[in-house]
């Protein structure tokens, strides 16, 4: 069962959205028991609490805004699980995963790792999963992927994650904390993920050490859309260029200039040996190279 929680959505000792409320935050409004997310075009996306003690229990707080993925976070409490909404700012469209992992966006905005809500019931659930993303601006589910047999196999007491940090677009290292049964002492590992090809693969399990499986391959991109634009321009907004090369993009470069109010972003598309560098301010294109 989660922490006691607040009417505002937040832990009763300590609430993200409190300090985003106070440091005047202007992407949600909290009212009551009702938080609103402020998305894109005029966007209103609402939650509403059920802060009983029984298993109806439904508690939302706000945890920001990344622009880089164009995501907002939204955390779901309940009686006994937890799970993380994401809100495209663009379209309003929302995904939900398992528990939030701290970086667990690719650069690209292709794939999220999230937790199992709940990682100490093994209920023939996954305690690490994979999901791909539907394309900025536009509705759709997330798509789970298969991961290497036992990487994310649910086993009390052993292994959990708790970190993901992104090298690049295909390789993603995982941390986590093991610990035996009957022994209350932890120890950390990390694990290393990579796309090669249509497929994940681990260069070894968790907390054991022992080899991983290979995985079932991953989708194929997206082929474009019918009535998708067929020439790059100036202007062009986020969605439309994901929709001309059929994917969101492969790499991804921020600017420093970001810190000082503009948001200058490089994105990457790859194919044929070639690549081409797009450039971005305010989710538009302004230059490629």
């Amino acid at each position: 069962m989660p922490p006691p929680a607040s009417d505002d959505g937040g832990d009763a000792d300590f609430s993200i959205e409190k300090c985003l409320s106070k440091s005047g935050n202007p992407n949600f409004v909290r009212k009551g028991k009702t938080l609103t997310v402020l998305a894109g075009k005029g966007k209103k996306i609402q939650y509403q609490n059920n802060p009983t003690d029984g298993e109806e229990m439904k508690i939302f707080a706000y945890e920001g805004y990344d622009p880089a993925s164009g995501f907002h976070f939204v955390r779901e409490s309940n009686y006994e699980w937890g799970s993380e909404h994401l809100i495209d700012h663009e379209s309003g469209a929302q995904v939900q995963v398992g528990s939030y992992l701290p970086n667990s966006v690719s650069p690209d905005r292709q794939w999220i790792l999230s937790a199992s809500g709940d990682p100490s019931d093994c209920g023939g659930m996954d305690i690490l999963i994979l999901s791909k993303l539907p394309l900025r601006g536009r509705p759709g589910k997330q798509q789970d992927i298969p991961l290497p047999a036992k990487l994310s196999e649910c086993r009390t007491g052993h292994a959990a994650p708790n970190a993901v940090t992104w090298v690049d677009a295909t390789t993603a290292k995982v941390d986590w904390q093991c610990t035996e049964e009957g022994n209350d002492t932890s120890r950390p590992d990390q694990t290393t993920l990579t796309l090669q090809g249509k497929r994940w693969s681990a260069d070894r399990l968790p907390c054991t050490g022992g080899k991983a499986a290979p995985t079932s391959a991953a989708p194929a991109a997206a082929r474009p859309a019918a009535g998708a634009a067929t020439t790059l321009r100036v202007g062009m907004t986020l969605p439309e260029v994901e929709a001309l090369f059929g994917r969101t993009a492969d790499g991804l470069k921020v600017s420093p200039l970001s810190l000082f109010g503009k948001k200058p972003i490089t994105r990457v598309w790859k194919g044929n040996g070639r690549q081409i560098e797009v450039q971005f301010e305010s989710d538009q294109v302004v230059g490629w190279h």
